[in-house]
């Protein structure tokens, strides 16, 4: 992508460039707005944890990259990475599955927190 291609893309997403510089804290907002948290009904979430036996929410920290590819976060990388943030259900001898992506730490971890007094659930936050 060249600069004019990346400057147009940036204007879409509502973050201005000035200078060839932008500010950290349009980035967040434009990131906010595109990953706003979506929600499973109610029944989805009921029967995931009743049929599958859940016992934990995960949050995890997900980083990009380059390609669109998404992982889990670990310490080796930098903080500067993470792109946004993903609730799971964890279901013993079965794994994980994803339920809900947050652009901020704060929203992923309210979004567990309603779960967990909801539902009884353990929260893992690895974040």
């Amino acid at each position: 992508m060249n600069k004019a291609e990346l400057k147009t893309h940036l204007q879409k997403l509502n973050i201005n460039v000035v200078k060839g510089f932008v500010k950290k804290s349009d980035i967040k907002k434009a990131l906010a707005e595109q990953f706003k948290p979506w929600k499973l009904k109610e029944t989805s979430v009921d029967t995931m944890i009743k049929t599958d036996k859940c016992d934990a929410i995960e949050i995890s920290p997900i980083c990009e990259d380059e390609s669109g590819n998404h992982s889990v976060w670990d310490d080796r990388m930098s903080e500067s990475e993470i792109t946004f943030y993903s609730c799971y259900l964890h279901t013993p001898n079965a794994g994980v599955e994803c339920i809900s992506d947050h652009a901020t730490k704060e929203e992923a971890r309210k979004y567990a927190k309603q779960l967990s007094t909801k539902y009884g659930l353990k929260v893992w936050d690895y974040t």
